[in-house]
């Protein structure tokens, strides 16, 4: 569908990209930014125009990033995924899916950043107060990304304290549910897109 000339001037002259990834996470805090990054998300994410609520449904975020996974979207997937967590930074799932991608992407680099970001932000768990369930889980998480990391980064001294058995790791399935059962050519070529997608965010 072709896009409109209105429009495709305001994709032309989207909101600049941060250059590290923890800026890129955070709110613009100038208010001329925000407004064009909101005319911005209207334009290239019309499920999403009003990014104040839209945004705060986890589950249609991350449904709509998989059917662009599905549709070789890596890029869109990835910065709309960044967006919603700008918006709402609390949303515990959209971390682990950028941390799955970072890890098809291959991405040991980028998977320790963002492992370094979601501890600082989730790893502040305790058992008491009736939370001693949401403390076990929290810490399971932080368990496989820690697996996740020596997997993809053996030699990493962050990860030594991870005891590998020899056994296959499996993907937790954060991001894409059939990801164990792609086959091995479309898999490649998604890593591939995923570390263009990536780098293009944190570049541009």
């Amino acid at each position: 569908m072709a896009i409109n000339e209105p429009m495709q001037s305001l994709l032309d002259h989207a909101p600049p990209a941060p250059r590290s990834l923890r800026a890129s996470l955070q709110m613009p805090v100038d208010s001329n930014a925000v407004r064009l990054r909101d005319r911005y998300i209207a334009t290239r994410f019309v499920r999403f125009a009003e990014p104040g609520a839209s945004f705060s449904s986890t589950e249609d975020v991350m449904g709509w990033a998989r059917q662009l996974l599905d549709d070789e979207q890596p890029r869109l997937a990835i910065e709309l995924l960044h967006l919603a967590l700008q918006e709402y930074p609390e949303q515990n799932r959209l971390w682990l899916f950028l941390l799955e991608l970072a890890f098809l992407g291959e991405d040991s680099v980028l998977f320790a950043e963002l492992a370094g970001l979601y501890k600082e932000r989730f790893s502040n768990v305790s058992g008491h107060d009736g939370a001693s369930e949401a403390s076990s889980s929290a810490l399971t998480t932080l368990s496989i990304i820690d697996a996740m990391g020596h997997d993809i980064a053996p030699q990493d001294p962050r990860y030594a304290h991870v005891r590998h058995k020899g056994e296959k790791f499996m993907l937790p399935n954060w991001s894409i549910p059939d990801s164990v059962e792609r086959d091995e050519p479309r898999q490649k070529k998604l890593h591939r897109a995923l570390v263009e997608a990536m780098m293009f965010h944190l570049s541009r």
